[in-house]
């Protein structure tokens, strides 16, 4: 056997049973379109998957920016023109690599708010893959929460108010 070959991280062993969650989260799943991300209660926004923006729609809701999901897709054609991570009229975006691009753009575009991408800590948790999700962002910055719906689809974690 070659001793480069051997693998010790979990993710190199058969089966697929360890969390996927950058950061420590706890998420418990309730009934109507509600959970609890570490003690926090919150419930299921929606989005439009319209253009596949639904990262930008979700972003924009989250951060109360209030962008036209156009002009950010416009930017991020600009940003990622060609490779692996190339955005085009109306492909899916991928929120580790997007993420960071699409709040500068909405903050560019926004009269509203200006969110800071350096003072964010994104939350995205997977509902599709339990356990599965990720942590974006300063670890000490504002928090925000959305959710992966489907393997491509976004929408934003609401606070539920008492």
């Amino acid at each position: 056997m070659y001793p480069c070959l051997r693998l010790t991280h979990p993710d190199a062993q058969l089966g697929d049973n360890v969390p996927h969650i950058a950061g420590e989260l706890h998420v418990e799943i309730g009934h109507h379109r509600s959970l609890r991300v570490n003690g926090r209660a919150f419930y299921l926004g929606s989005a439009s998957g319209e253009g596949c923006n639904c990262l930008i729609n979700t972003l924009s809701q989250v951060l109360e920016t209030h962008v036209d999901s156009r002009l950010v897709r416009r930017d991020l054609q600009r940003d990622f023109p060609t490779g692996r991570d190339q955005v085009t009229e109306a492909n899916f975006l991928d929120f580790r690599v997007h993420w960071r691009a699409i709040v500068q753009s909405l903050s560019r575009h926004s009269c509203i708010r200006h969110p800071d991408p350096e003072n964010l800590r994104l939350v995205c948790v997977d509902l599709t893959i339990l356990g599965h999700g990720d942590v974006v962002g300063n670890p000490n910055g504002e928090t925000y929460h959305l959710a992966r719906t489907g393997m491509d689809h976004f929408v934003p974690l609401l606070l539920r108010q008492r």
